[in-house]
C-alpha cells in the first residue's frame, strides 16, 4: 500500500513516494515488474489516473471494491526502466 497523510496531498509528495517504491523494487530487490491497484473510490484516483500513463499494462477491473455500493479499480504495472515524469 501506498497511502499519503491527507495534509500532505497536492505537494509532490505522492510522486516521491511512488519513485522510491519503484527505486527500492526494481534496484534493490530485482524485481521485474510492479503491479498496483487503486480503487475509484478513492480520493487520490486523480493522481493515479496521471500515473497509469508510465504502466507497461493498465485496465479497468469492475466490481473490485464494496463500500455502499461495487467500485471499479484501476489496475497497472510497472515494468523494470520505467520513468515517471510529469506528472
Amino acid at each position: 500500500s501506498l497511502m499519503i497523510n491527507p495534509s500532505d496531498r497536492g505537494q509532490g509528495r505522492g510522486k516521491e513516494a511512488l519513485i522510491k517504491l519503484l527505486d527500492k523494487g526494481f534496484y534493490e530487490l530485482n524485481l521485474e515488474f510492479i503491479h498496483g491497484e487503486a480503487y475509484k473510490c478513492n480520493k487520490s484516483i486523480g493522481f493515479w489516473e496521471r500515473v497509469v500513463k508510465y504502466a507497461y499494462y493498465s485496465c479497468t477491473l469492475p466490481n473490485r471494491k464494496y463500500c455502499n455500493g461495487w467500485y471499479e479499480s484501476l489496475y497497472f504495472d510497472f515494468r523494470k526502466g520505467v520513468r515517471i515524469d510529469g506528472i
